[in-house]
């Protein structure tokens, strides 16, 4: 400890100005030096105090991932190496091992109920476990694991009353063939099918009853015989939307449904269980919720020029539950999003879109919505809403030239008429006259679409100026333009002389 002195040594030449301490830690044990004394305070380590076992009751058949062991133990956080080493070992400790990087998994043999393979014959392996916390603490405990048949179980998997099927699903370790099964429900009673149909291990056989279920409330029995009315040929039932439903009470004697329980209104259930005796009550169903598929728009436009708010049209989910689901919808961010701003979604789930639409400007806009039911279930979709042209009025009617020299003969072009109408191109027909008249307008005509020429010979001397007035059409509206063409006096070459 001579380094703690040397470290401290400087400190305790002004005791008055500080006391000095350090905690050192070597091996598990805890030492307080304070002020040059240095002395042992050890903390214990606590032993374990417990090994848990995941189940001690399995199937025959390959063990893997069914048993595995934790540790209880005061220190939290100490590391416990799990094996079977006790000081007195048991039985078939032999046949196992235990992977410490697995969860404590127990590894070994394949079982089979039929010829076991314990010490006493019996399918009850009787093993001794150590658990050591690395720090002096340990425990032993031992553990009897039972092996049963595996045979055919033959289970009511889920049931869809949406699609009307039925799924019934082999959860033992054994052939079976459902002919000759019966289906009750509320108002069924027939056959799964009329020909052999061999159900393996963990195969499923999908039954269609001839009369559909009902949402609520009904019910699905499976019988091993015609004998519907026997409770010890019941294998399995389910009730839903109320107590009382067809079978119940068989279903009570037989052990696999308790009286008065039923299942919640939905449409999709499915068994969380492996379809042994004790696991068929509402504890071992639960609701299958099926995600949204699309989210639709009653109507996808804006007719632009309109100031908003404007109602786009109505989203809709499309969802299997969607009789019995609700779904709130939102605008969030994700591919599609670059015009959320522009959207907000109402509490009748209308779209609004807020701005004024400017087909010139933009053509369309796209939103990205999400759509979240009861069961958080996400489905989002990014919507298009295009944008209505509508034909804008023009707001000019233009020429490029306003003057005619003299003596310009006829069909002389005076100048090149266009329109300015909102951006769009100057399509649409020119027209002499308007709605009030003008009596120069037979001076005048348009050609090749858009020119305007003069009809006769100009003679300043006769009139310096005319007046015409020009109509377009777009299609939908008209613009007038009252257009003054002035003549330029030319020094007209002599034409005679007179004595």
């Amino acid at each position: 400890m001579q380094f703690l002195n040397k470290l401290f040594s400087k400190g305790k030449q002004n005791t008055s100005l500080a006391i000095f301490s350090l905690t050192l830690i070597v091996l598990g044990v805890v030492f307080v030096y304070s002020q040059g004394d240095l002395s042992s305070q050890a903390y214990a380590n606590s032993a374990p105090t417990a090994i848990n076992i995941s189940t001690s009751v399995i199937e025959e058949g390959d063990i893997t991932g069914e048993i595995n062991f934790t540790i209880t133990d005061p220190d939290i956080g100490d590391l416990h190496f799990v094996g079977l080493f006790c000081s007195t070992p048991a039985a078939d400790d032999f046949l196992f091992s235990i992977d410490n990087f697995n969860n404590n998994e127990l590894i070994g043999p394949i079982l089979d109920y039929e010829l076991p393979i314990d010490s006493d014959l019996d399918n009850n392996y009787e093993i001794c476990i150590l658990a050591d916390d690395g720090n002096g603490g340990t425990i032993e405990q031992d553990f009897t694991i039972n092996v049963f048949d595996s045979v055919a179980r033959p289970y009511i998997s889920s049931i869809d009353t949406y699609s009307n099927t039925v799924v019934i699903e082999n959860f033992g370790g054994d052939l079976v063939d459902v002919n000759g099964f019966y289906f009750v429900s509320n108002s069924n009673n027939e056959p799964l099918t009329t020909s052999s149909f061999i159900l393996n291990p963990g195969e499923e056989f999908i039954f269609t009853p001839s009369v559909p279920l009902t949402y609520s409330p009904d019910s699905s029995a499976l019988f091993s015989s015609s004998m519907t009315t026997s409770s010890t040929d019941l294998l399995s039932f389910v009730q839903w939307g109320s107590a009382g439903q067809t079978s119940e009470a068989l279903a009570d004697t037989a052990g696999i449904w308790n009286t008065g329980e039923f299942l919640a209104d939905d449409h999709n259930y499915y068994h969380t269980g492996d379809g042994l005796i004790g696991q068929t009550d509402t504890n071992f169903w639960n609701y299958f919720n099926e995600i949204p598929t699309d989210i639709t728009l009653t109507a996808n436009t804006v007719i632009e020029n309109i100031a908003g708010p404007t109602t786009v049209g109505t989203l809709t989910v499309t969802d299997l539950d969607a009789t019995f689901e609700t779904h709130a919808l939102s605008i969030v961010s994700g591919f599609g999003d670059t015009d959320n701003a522009m959207f907000t979604i109402n509490a009748s789930d209308e779209l609004i879109f807020n701005s004024t639409a400017d087909y010139e400007t933009q053509s369309s806009y796209s939103v990205r919505v999400r759509a979240t039911d009861s069961a958080s279930n996400i489905y989002e979709e990014a919507i298009t809403v295009n944008v209505v042209d509508i034909n804008n009025p023009q707001t000019a009617l233009n020429i490029s030239n306003t003057s005619i020299l003299d003596a310009a003969a006829a069909n002389t072009l005076v100048g090149i008429l266009s329109v300015v109408d909102d951006g769009e191109d100057s399509i649409g027909t020119y027209s002499i006259g308007c709605f009030l008249p003008y009596s120069d307008n037979m001076h005048f005509q348009i050609t090749s679409g858009n020119l305007l020429e003069n009809r006769f010979l100009i003679d300043y001397a006769t009139q310096s100026s005319y007046t015409v007035c020009v109509t377009h059409n777009d299609g939908a509206n008209n613009i007038e333009q009252v257009i003054t063409v002035n003549v330029v006096n030319t020094n007209s070459t002599p034409t005679d002389i007179s004595i």
